[in-house]
């Protein structure tokens, strides 16, 4: 009997979804929001946005749209980490910022 080989995917999938969850506690935290806040105003479970956070297992697409309007970004900036919520207090609550990542070629 051979062994298997790791699945490179399974690894990489992994550090995807925790660094989405991350994104999302930042984001949800930056406005001062509890786990209950979000979910009670997403029409979610709060076990939904924990699970989403800790990335215990994937989320949805509809939750992320769900998660990402009530924290008033685009969806893409739980994927994107170039997305960020102002600190400066320029910016009203919920208006994300783009903050491209300078390119070295220029």
């Amino acid at each position: 009997m051979s062994k298997r080989e790791p699945d490179p995917w399974t690894s990489w999938v992994e550090t995807q979804r925790k660094q989405v969850g991350d994104r999302l506690r930042s984001l949800r935290e930056a406005q001062d929001l509890t786990q209950e806040a979000v979910a009670l105003r997403a029409g979610l479970d709060r076990t939904t946005v924990s699970a989403a956070e800790l990335a215990i297992n994937a989320m949805t697409i509809d939750t992320a749209q769900r998660i990402a309007r009530v924290l008033g970004v685009p969806v893409t900036s739980l994927f994107a980490p170039e997305w960020s919520m102002p600190t400066d207090g320029d910016t009203g609550p919920g208006e994300a910022v783009w903050d491209p990542p300078e390119d070295d070629h220029a």
